[in-house]
C-alpha cells in the first residue's frame, strides 16, 4: 500500500532500470585511504531514515570524504553513501543499477564525490528540493528549467492552491509498485486529477522513501525517468503529461525575456563563474593528498584523477618555448608523451601537496609537468 504522509523520516531511492545507459569505466582501479566502510542495504528495505535538507545538508555537501569503491556496483554504493551521510539520492529508472564503479575520493568534499561517481556513470545530476537526481545528462541539464517553470507557475496560483501543491509530504511505496500508481496516490493526496488518456510504460520499481516533497516535485520525480513533465489542463485540478522538449513552450507565465535582459544575464554570470574558477584553484592550492596506487595504467590514472581533482592534463611533446628543439629531434625519436601513458605506475603518498603529488607520479616516467592553476602540462623528458 503507498502510504503519502506529513514526516521527515526517509529513506533511499532505487529505480529499475529500462533501456540501462552502460559506459565501459576505463580508470585504473586505484586503492585509497578511506575513513568511511559503505555498507549497502538489502534490496528490498526501506529503513527510516532522517535525510538532511536545508542549511544542515549544504553543510554536509561541503564536509570532507575519504572513500574508495572497487568495481562497487552503483546502485549499491549509492544507496549506501546516501544512507550513511543522509542524503537523499535518485536513480534514474533507465540507468543501469549493476554497473561497476572505480573510485579513490582523497579529501574531496561530499559534493564533489557525488558529482565524481556521476562522471564515472556518465550521468548528470540534478537537485529536485533535497533530492539528487542521477540520470541520462540530457535530462539533468533540463531539469533545473522545467522545475522552475512549474513552480512559477503554482506561484502565480490563487493562494489557497499556492498553499495546498505547496504542501510538503514525504512519499513511500513498496517493492514492485508500479509509477503510474504511485502518480494516482501523488493525485489523491493533493487533490488533483491526471488527463485519463495519460499512459506511462509498465514498470515496477524498488520500494522508496522519499523526504517531503512539494506537488511539483514529486510529480518531476517520478515522470522525469520518462522524460515527461506537466502541463495543466485546469490549474491546480487536473493535469496532463507532456514531453521535455515542449516544456518551455508550457503555460509559460514568467516574462519572456528580452535580448538585452539575456545580454544582462550573460554578464552577470561570468563574475560568478570566474570566482567560482578561482575558488577552484585555491581549493587545489590547500588540498592534502593520501593515495595509493600499484602497477595502475598512467593514462587511467591522469583521467581518473581529472574527475577526481578538476585537474585538466594536457600533453605536448616539449613546453612552448621548447617546441622548436622538440620538433628538430622529433624525426629520429617517435616516443611523444601519448607513448609513454600506457606504463604502469606505482606509488604511496601521504598528506602531500598537488604539485608533490605530480612529482612523485611523474617521477621515473620519462615525462615532466609543468601546472598552471588547474592546467596540468605534460610533455617528455629532454
Amino acid at each position: 500500500m503507498l502510504r503519502n504522509r506529513n514526516t521527515h523520516a526517509l529513506s533511499r531511492v532505487e529505480s529499475r532500470p529500462h533501456g540501462p545507459l552502460r559506459r565501459p569505466f576505463r580508470a585504473a582501479t586505484v586503492v585509497a585511504v578511506a575513513v568511511f566502510a559503505w555498507c549497502g542495504l538489502a534490496a528490498n528495505a526501506v529503513d527510516a531514515t532522517d535525510w538532511l535538507r536545508g542549511p544542515a545538508l549544504r553543510t554536509r555537501l561541503e564536509s570532507p570524504i575519504h572513500l574508495t569503491w572497487n568495481r562497487r556496483e552503483l546502485k549499491e554504493g549509492l544507496v549506501g553513501i546516501s544512507k550513511q551521510l543522509r542524503v537523499a539520492v535518485f536513480l534514474d529508472r533507465r540507468v543501469d543499477p549493476h554497473q561497476r564503479i572505480d573510485i579513490a575520493a582523497a579529501n574531496l568534499s561530499v559534493g564533489e564525490l557525488l558529482k565524481t561517481i556521476a562522471a564515472e556513470a556518465d550521468l548528470g545530476q540534478a537537485w529536485i528540493g533535497p533530492v539528487l537526481y542521477f540520470g541520462p545528462r540530457d535530462t539533468a541539464r533540463q531539469l533545473p528549467e522545467v522545475l522552475d517553470r512549474r513552480r512559477r507557475e503554482v506561484a502565480n496560483l490563487a493562494a489557497p492552491q499556492r498553499r495546498l501543491l505547496g504542501r510538503r509530504s514525504a512519499l513511500t511505496w513498496p517493492r514492485l509498485t508500479t509509477p503510474t500508481d504511485v502518480l494516482r496516490e501523488v493525485n489523491a493526496a493533493y487533490d488533483v486529477r491526471l488527463d485519463d488518456s495519460a499512459v506511462l510504460p509498465h514498470d515496477l520499481w524498488d520500494a522508496t522513501e522519499l523526504p517531503p516533497l512539494s506537488f511539483v516535485e514529486q510529480v518531476t520525480l517520478v515522470t522525469s525517468g520518462f522524460d515527461l513533465t506537466f502541463q495543466w489542463e485546469e490549474p491546480a485540478r487536473s493535469y496532463r503529461l507532456i514531453p521535455f522538449p515542449a516544456a518551455a513552450e508550457s503555460n509559460d507565465v514568467a516574462r519572456p525575456a528580452t535580448e538585452p535582459d539575456r545580454r544582462a544575464d550573460a554578464a552577470a554570470s561570468e563574475e560568478p563563474e570566474a570566482a567560482r574558477r578561482d575558488q577552484r584553484v585555491a581549493d587545489i592550492e590547500r588540498r592534502r593528498i593520501t593515495l595509493r596506487v600499484a602497477e595502475a595504467r598512467l593514462e587511467s590514472l591522469l583521467a581518473h584523477l581529472e574527475r577526481q581533482l578538476g585537474l585538466q592534463f594536457e600533453m605536448a611533446e616539449a613546453h612552448d618555448g621548447e617546441r622548436g628543439d622538440a620538433r628538430a629531434d622529433s624525426a629520429g625519436d617517435q616516443d611523444g608523451p601519448d607513448s609513454l601513458l600506457s606504463q604502469r605506475v606505482t606509488l604511496e603518498v601521504s598528506e602531500a601537496t598537488v604539485d608533490e603529488f605530480l612529482s612523485q607520479l611523474f617521477a621515473n616516467t620519462g615525462l615532466r609537468f609543468r601546472r598552471e592553476g588547474l592546467r596540468v602540462h605534460v610533455s617528455r623528458e629532454r
